[in-house]
């Protein structure tokens, strides 16, 4: 699942006023395997839309085993 949260750490400062939606931190998505419950780093790890569930490379392997000819 793709969540969005407000993370917002109160930076503002009367000298500087806070941005508002356009602070990095107001919108943050976390990117969350549905089979294991792992947030996922999506700049490392590829999410994968498996019959409506976001599903993580390793979640996928588990679901889809690789089929291996007998002699391997």
């Amino acid at each position: 699942m793709i969540t969005e949260t407000n993370e917002c750490m109160s930076c503002a400062v009367p000298g500087y006023p806070c941005v508002g939606d356009s602070c990095p931190y107001r919108h943050v998505k976390h990117y969350i395997c549905d089979k294991c419950n792992e947030e996922i780093d999506i700049e490392w790890t590829k999410l994968f839309d498996v019959d409506g569930e976001h599903v993580c490379e390793d979640c996928l392997l588990e679901m889809f085993p690789r089929v291996r000819a007998e002699d391997e």
